[in-house]
């Protein structure tokens, strides 16, 4: 296979190029729901479109769910607005950048004032919202190693570009440049797509997985034999959230716990030791909010707004301020985090006023700080200069990231070696630049894949741009683009 760009490949040397970093957290980007019957069991759609489960622990009754985007994930409903106030639903007259509605004198990026969740009650001579039910729209995206998948909004998932292992799930191996439905892997709340191998999250909060398995990648307590339909992985229950990494998974049960398996030569499953697993373990963390896997590592943010992270940590990409690798959760520098993102050598978190933070790898100026190059890695936290109002993160991408501002914009950086950046040159952007394409485009959800990347608007259509050599794209081509290019995607 052709590597795209031949610069990479020393880094990459250790995962081989069949297996390019392609980890996907559907945390990082918000689960928009359209109705209830899309939330699963006991789900609801709330008026902000995040869904809402039972909680007693809330005066309302519900808490919204841990795919639940701008800060509401574990949050009651009912009350002020998570993220300070910020609702994360962009004003049409507000310029590129900012959020909607901004406080009097407040700097770019302030948060709103405090809103309600709860919608006020329908006049009485209201018409009654229509019976109809539009399944065809996308609710999300995740970009795995040369692959791509998307949920529909009737919880149908689609997947295109590599398949060389069945990640796609359509029962062959054939690449496919557009997206083709996975049979038996719906209705589905979410879908995560890691480097050659794909799980999604099911309405019954089961986990179904399929691709390769060489290290115990579908959970199912078998190793070696791929598989291009969906199986479910043993054991697990109760699921809200699910993350996949390079070659290792990651799920998050409603009661704030986790479990892991696949491969673990660094440690990237959390239970202390580096033997893979084919079955799920449990990493020991509680009080979860969110999970997100890059290559060889795994990060969690709790509650409390921290991040912890364990595995592979030679770069920095643990964010513990040191290189040494950490078979078991340790505690990274970030604090305040309302969305955490894990890529292929670093990771990045967004604070609750839009800020984001980045460490790990910097060679291709993934950390956008404006630098690139030799001796720029960083083990430590720091800021992504010039971007504010951030509301959706991207994890996944090899070396680029990429975030929906508040406004819908969207935004990349790093590695633009084949475009995934989003413009025509230079081969690296060490600093955001908005993808070239997206004018006039409001995005709710974006994913960054191995060397592309996608997002979803606010009108249920897809764009991708970036490498393209296997269809991953999906506009029916194989030919990379550094302009976004909508999706070919067809319902019935």
């Amino acid at each position: 296979m052709r590597a795209p760009i031949a610069a990479a490949l020393p880094l990459l040397g250790l995962a081989g190029l069949a297996a390019l970093a392609a980890p996907a957290c559907i945390g990082a980007g918000a689960f928009v729901c359209g109705g209830d019957q899309e939330c699963g069991a006991n789900g609801r759609c709330e008026p902000d479109h995040f869904c809402s489960f039972p909680a007693a622990d809330c005066p309302s009754g519900r808490k919204y769910g841990a795919l639940a985007g701008g800060g509401a994930a574990g949050v009651c409903t009912g009350g002020p607005a998570p993220d300070g106030g910020a609702d994360g639903r962009p004003d049409p007259d507000a310029p590129p950048g900012t959020p909607d509605a901004p406080l009097p004198d407040a700097p770019p990026g302030a948060p709103d004032a405090p809103i309600s969740y709860d919608a006020p009650p329908p006049p009485p001579d209201a018409a009654p919202p229509p019976d109809a039910f539009d399944p065809c729209p996308l609710r999300g995206v995740s970009g795995g190693g040369q692959h791509t998948c998307a949920r529909r909004a009737d919880g149908t998932i689609l997947c295109w570009g590599r398949n060389t292992d069945g990640q796609l799930g359509d029962g062959t191996t054939i690449s496919r440049t557009i997206p083709a439905p996975v049979p038996g892997a719906g209705p589905a709340l979410a879908v995560a797509a890691g480097g050659a191998h794909t799980c999604a999250l099911l309405g019954d909060g089961t986990v179904a997985c399929w691709g390769t398995n060489g290290n115990g990648q579908l959970g199912d307590g078998s190793l070696a034999a791929n598989r291009a339909s969906p199986g479910p992985v043993a054991t697990l229950g109760g699921v809200t959230q699910v993350a996949s990494g390079g070659g290792h998974s990651c799920a998050l049960r409603a009661a704030g716990t986790l479990a892991c398996w696949g491969a673990n030569w660094a440690g990237q499953l959390g239970d202390g030791t580096t033997t893979d697993r084919r079955v799920p373990v449990d990493p020991g963390l509680t009080g979860v909010a969110e999970i997100t896997a890059g290559e060889y590592q795994t990060c969690a943010r709790k509650t409390d707004g921290t991040v912890w992270c364990w595995g592979g940590n030679s770069l920095g990409q643990l964010g513990d301020g040191t290189t040494t690798d950490r078979p078991a959760p340790r505690l990274n520098l970030m604090t305040g985090a309302v969305e955490i993102a894990q890529s292929g050598y670093f990771g990045c978190a967004r604070q609750g006023g839009g800020s984001v933070w980045c460490w790990g790898q910097n060679f291709f100026g993934s950390l956008g700080r404006g630098t690139s190059g030799s001796g720029t890695d960083s083990p430590t936290p720091a800021p992504v200069v010039g971007l504010s109002g951030a509301a959706v993160l991207a994890g996944g991408g090899n070396t680029h990231a990429c975030a929906a501002l508040g406004d819908g914009t969207a935004w990349c950086w790093g590695n633009n070696g084949n475009g995934q950046v989003g413009k025509a040159s230079p081969a690296i952007i060490a600093t955001p630049v908005r993808v070239d394409g997206t004018s006039g485009k409001r995005f709710v959800d974006v994913t960054a894949g191995g060397f592309h990347a996608c997002g979803v608007t606010d009108e249920g259509d897809a764009l991708c741009w970036g490498y393209n050599m296997n269809g991953q794209l999906g506009d029916g081509s194989t030919a990379d683009s550094a302009t976004a290019r909508a999706v070919i995607v067809t319902c019935p």
